[in-house]
């Protein structure tokens, strides 16, 4: 069986790399009516090919031959999870027939815990992002038209964005979309060595790394003479979502008037790979429910504003819950059927999401037909994300989770002074660079000093680089950048850590 479904793949990469130019498939009717097809599909393959997954079924006593249409599915078909899922069955249990070994790659997340966890990638998702890439560089970066140079700063070790970045353009260079491909990696000097060298010789250039890096990039860059805006600099972004005043005020930093166009930002994870994508029509949305507080209660029945993407259904089936968190149904090495993230968010259709739009306001049409955007190019249907903000929070690109701050807290150096109760937030300051701002309690009795704040920040730096390679690895790039901005708070603060409050953080 597996030795088809490997023939099927090289067959289907086959068919990518010979394919001719042509406008992607955006059509809303036939997209939504090709993935419902696939994911049931894919849903009864693996309740009979997955050991792990014809396992689970059982025990939740499904029979998957009742499941005959896509609102069985969503009714009647279990949510897996890490907890009940992953972290229950071997790796190679997940895999199709339990077959391991013949995966393409893999990528690894360091787990809430630390513990890494591992995620086998299949040729046909890394065809899939290369679809998504090549849709964003024709359409965004029009790379037919400009001469352009892409440069991909993302890590590239075992995390999902280096890499999976790096195999989606190989796979767009041998269909030779036109671009000029360097990877010099998560290294400023190297990337400012490229660009030094080459970018003159280009009409564009593009850099792709996480968002809060690619600003310091910028800022450094323009104190060692590096003109941005003679350069006509691009982005693509990925790891966190920014605000629309942090995309003006970036922008800014090179001179690009181009709002929907300067940075576009993809929304993945190690787990899934490359799920929702920012276009200019989802980037105009986003600007225009960040500043009407009653479009954004409408659209997303929330007073927060989230992150807004759209998403190819074929490739990745997306679902809210009804716990309002996110679900994936994808194929890969190890199959994910409803498969819950533990992003805060859900889906809205195109069509709905723009008649909405269309009855509330009318700048927005205006405004895409000023800036040149077909909304028939993007016939996708979005997912917006609040993220997991309640139990964890990202700086530069790396998940801080709560378990490893409280560790941290529970030094034994720190014993004698903190309680272990926290808060930590991701701020911004004037230059809208990032910092982690962590309030931690005293013990009763203890008055605060400078020296347990530098204790604090030396163990909280110290756990971290032992808890998660990333951070590790942005640490020794960025120094104080990672480092916490620690408040001492006296003993049953009112304001923060109230008498008999339990704040729950995980």
């Amino acid at each position: 069986m597996f030795k088809g479904f490997v023939k099927s793949m090289k067959s289907y990469l086959r068919e990518y790399l010979n394919t001719g130019r042509k406008r992607y498939l955006s059509d809303g009717g036939v997209l939504k009516k090709k993935a419902e097809t696939k994911v049931l599909k894919l849903f009864h393959e693996a309740s009979r090919k997955v050991p792990a997954y014809k396992d689970f079924l059982k025990k939740n006593m499904i029979k998957p031959e009742r499941v005959k249409s896509i609102d069985d599915f969503r009714k009647f078909v279990p949510p897996t999870s890490k907890e009940n899922y992953i972290q229950k069955y071997p790796l190679k249990e997940r895999c199709w027939d339990a077959k391991l070994t013949e995966t393409h790659t893999f990528a690894v997340s360091s787990g809430s815990t630390g513990e890494p966890i591992f995620w086998p990638r299949g040729i046909d998702q890394e065809i899939e992002g290369a679809k998504i890439h090549e849709l964003l560089l024709d359409k965004v970066f029009d790379v037919y038209k400009r001469k352009t140079l892409f440069i991909n700063s993302f890590g590239l070790g075992n995390w999902i964005a280096g890499m999976y970045t790096e195999m989606c353009l190989y796979l767009l260079r041998l269909r030779e979309v036109p671009f000029t491909l360097a990877s010099p990696g998560y290294s400023q000097e190297e990337t400012f060595k490229v660009v030094k060298a080459f970018s003159r010789y280009y009409d564009q250039t593009i850099i792709a790394c996480h968002p809060p890096i690619l600003k310091i990039m910028v800022e450094n860059g323009k104190e060692e003479g590096i003109d941005w805006p003679k350069l006509c600099v691009k982005f693509l972004g990925a790891g966190e979502g920014f605000s629309e005043n942090w995309r003006d005020y970036f922008s800014s930093l090179v001179d690009q008037t181009d709002i929907l166009r300067t940075i576009i930002n993809i929304y993945g994870s190690a787990d899934a790979g490359l799920m929702g994508f920012e276009t200019p029509l989802s980037i105009m949305l986003h600007r225009e429910s960040s500043i009407s507080r009653s479009l954004n209660e409408l659209l997303f029945r929330s007073a927060r504003t989230p992150f807004l993407y759209q998403f190819d259904p074929t490739t990745k089936y997306l679902e809210g819950s009804v716990e309002n968190e996110i679900m994936i149904t994808m194929n890969a090495t190890a199959p994910l059927v409803r498969y819950n993230i533990h992003d805060q968010g859900g889906t809205i259709g195109n069509f709905g999401l723009l008649e909405i739009i269309e009855d509330h306001s009318n700048n927005i049409f205006q405004g895409l037909k000023d800036n040149g955007v077909n909304v028939k190019d993007w016939q996708f249907p979005f997912i917006y994300v609040f993220g997991r903000e309640q139990f964890m929070t990202s700086l530069y690109g790396v998940n801080i989770y709560p378990e490893n701050i409280k560790a941290s807290l529970e030094h034994r150096l720190l014993q004698p002074f903190l309680t272990g109760r926290f808060i930590a937030e991701k701020k911004v300051d004037e230059n809208q660079n990032q910092y982690l701002l962590l309030r931690v309690e005293l013990r009763p009795k203890i008055r605060g000093s400078q020296e347990i704040r530098n204790r604090t920040i030396k163990l909280f730096t110290e756990t971290f680089k032992k808890l998660n390679s990333e951070y590790n690895q942005v640490e020794q790039k960025y120094k104080e950048r990672m480092h916490p901005k620690v408040v001492l708070c006296k003993f049953q603060d009112s304001k923060y850590f109230p008498e008999g409050k339990v704040r729950k953080m995980a």
